[in-house]
């Protein structure tokens, strides 16, 4: 035999003696090891997910990720299912049914948990009636001659929707507001982010030859039953004006209540979806109001042809869960 086969020969002798000793191991190191098959594993152990193991061993928890068992984490005795890694090996996602973590609540029940696992603290779509608001006139002109001004909040239906309308208020006697408000809204156990979303459509003609926004609406907010403060956003799209028309009914009639305030003004004929961000109220209670105002323009004897207009629909509050 040549130097060569000798050399080939006592090579594949080394090899078949390597392979019988790695499938003949029979020590402890073996196990958590990783691997592909059986015969990589110690003598009585098998391979399974990635890693050689036990036979009737649980892959899951033993703090080794095996993707081919299925999981997606392992964390060993930190997997839980409030935890980012559940008891089955799997990331926490929202909508997995379980209370990760950054989770307010995790449920198929839109009336109590977002698609974003954000919880709904108050909804209504006005389908089911007025139960949940309150309405009535906040200012009012003096009652004299013919002024008068009435609250007139009423659930109709729009568009193939029920929505709350103020019908059109340049009907009223100006000058004069009136609000819709919610019930309480118990925020003590909310945590940011907390929204405030609403889609509504409006039409508030302007004064005398549309040089200024004498009639518009505002959003609002009471606190722990205090009194309804305005909500600032960015939204708002002018400042109720004074045109002067008012002048001359004398000094008891004045313009419209809102007067100076940024408001939603003008006609915008299409419903529009406004989100209004809440999280500074996060542990109190409160109630959200929709104030709208008109200036005296309807105190002519004349039928009035402008428009004062607010129509609301699919008012939502949602937010966080405070930690405990």
């Amino acid at each position: 035999m040549s130097l060569a086969h000798r050399r080939t020969a006592h090579s594949c002798i080394i090899a078949l003696l390597v392979a019988a000793s790695a499938s003949c191991f029979t020590g402890e190191a073996a196990l958590s090891l990783p691997c592909v098959m059986d015969a990589e594993c110690g003598e009585g152990q098998r391979c399974l997910g990635d890693h050689c193991a036990l036979p009737g061993s649980v892959v899951c928890g033993n703090g080794l990720l095996d993707p081919r068992a299925g999981e997606q984490c392992d964390e060993g005795d930190a997997n839980a299912d409030d935890a980012a890694c559940t008891s089955k090996c799997q990331l926490a996602i929202c909508g997995d049914g379980l209370l990760g973590p950054g989770e307010a609540c995790d449920s198929d029940d839109r009336a109590a948990c977002t698609e974003d696992c954000l919880i709904v603290y108050f909804a209504d779509d006005m389908e089911s009636g007025q139960g949940k608001w309150e309405h009535a006139v906040i200012d009012a002109p003096p009652p004299i001659g013919l002024y008068s001004f009435k609250d007139t909040w009423v659930i109709q239906s729009i568009d193939g929707s029920r929505a709350w309308t103020t019908t059109n208020l340049s009907l009223q006697r100006g000058p004069g507001s009136t609000r819709l408000w919610t019930q309480t809204i118990d925020l003590r156990g909310a945590a940011a982010p907390i929204e405030l979303s609403l889609r509504h459509r409006f039409t508030f003609e302007s004064g005398i030859q549309g040089i200024a926004n004498t009639d518009g609406a505002i959003l609002e907010i009471a606190a722990d039953d205090g009194d309804f403060e305005q909500l600032s956003t960015p939204l708002y799209n002018g400042e109720i004006e004074d045109n002067g028309g008012c002048e001359p009914l004398g000094p008891l009639v004045g313009a419209n209540p809102l007067l100076g305030l940024e408001a939603f003004v003008g006609p915008a004929d299409d419903w529009q979806g406004d989100t209004i961000d809440l999280s500074a109220y996060a542990g109190r209670r409160v109630a959200i109001g929709l104030r709208a105002g008109i200036d005296c323009a309807s105190h002519s004897g004349e039928m009035p042809t402008t428009t004062a207009l607010w129509e609301i629909d699919d008012v939502r509050v949602i937010g966080g869960r405070a930690s405990p």
